[in-house]
């Protein structure tokens, strides 16, 4: 063998080593890395008809309402609420006025989440920081949790839906602090907000922010991107460490268009902090 063969066979040894150990190596450091998997995407459900007719045994009411929820499928997180209007005389004194239940369509079953009915006896939001049990959760999946409404003249319910929508709205989630404003605010404060629009009506199923904001003054929801100041949207009614969107309030075709871009955000005002004490972007889930 001349010495061109042989420096040619050596070459092939090597490449073919070399290949080898690249094919060697998938199931080690060497490979490429797979990507991460994604989150679970956050969990929206509708209830988007409560009525009378839904109840068990059914009730005959002019009333009706909305509701929505959005769980966080890691944490299990639950937020939300509904609205309501004509009910027979208003509705009794939380824990009693409005629950989420867990029971199959035509079933009664029984209270899992209290709901806090807000000051203008017309919404009702789920309370900060509530989870659901795995059970529950795989409940909801399976579209065996119900809002239910419930009125002194109609104790064990007047208005009832299950909550198993899963198209038609746009949910948004928020977290407030101090941070966020423009410029930053020295807060220790904090908020939590919750949105729920019905895409095609753009009536807002469910709208509220809490907070521990000492003696927030105003709330609103308003348009702005990240880092910009921008006027007020919507007004939101303020209770004790909440702040809801009115039953019926509604957005516009650019409102919506705004929301889906991430350019509405939170914001809760204090004498202290007139332009807004903290504020937080909205997060279209």
């Amino acid at each position: 063998m001349n010495i061109r063969n042989v420096l040619l066979v050596i070459g092939s040894v090597v490449v073919a080593g070399g290949v080898v150990s690249c094919g060697g190596g998938g199931g080690g450091g060497g490979g490429s890395t797979a990507p991460a998997p994604a989150a679970p995407a956050t969990v929206v459900r509708s209830a988007p008809s409560l009525t009378g007719a839904k109840e068990t045994p059914p009730v005959m009411t002019s009333a009706s309402g909305r509701g929505a929820v959005v769980v966080n499928p890691t944490t299990l997180e639950i937020t939300g609420g509904i609205s309501f209007k004509d009910l027979t005389g208003p509705p009794l004194a939380n824990p009693a006025g409005a629950h989420i239940h867990q029971g199959a369509a035509g079933v009664a079953g029984p209270i899992i989440i209290p709901l806090i009915v807000n000051s203008d006896n017309a919404t009702a939001t789920i309370p900060t920081g509530t989870t659901l049990t795995i059970a529950q959760y795989n409940a909801l999946l399976a579209g065996e949790l119900y809002f239910n409404v419930h009125t002194a003249a109609n104790q064990c319910g007047e208005l009832r839906d299950q909550i198993t929508g899963t198209t038609g709205v746009t949910a948004g989630l928020a977290t407030l602090n101090g941070a966020q404003e423009v410029p930053a605010v020295p807060t220790a404060a904090t908020g939590r907000g919750t949105v729920v629009v019905d895409s095609v009506t753009r009536e807002i199923i469910c709208g509220y922010v809490t907070h521990n904001v000492a003696g927030a003054n105003a709330a609103h929801i308003h348009t702005g991107a990240p880092g910009v100041s921008g006027g007020i949207t919507i007004g939101l009614n303020l209770g004790t460490n909440v702040a809801t969107a009115a039953q019926g309030a509604t957005m516009t075709a650019g409102d919506l268009t705004a929301l889906a871009a991430g350019n509405l955000y939170f914001n809760v005002h204090s004498p202290t902090y007139p332009d807004g004490e903290i504020r937080g972007q909205i997060a279209v889930q």
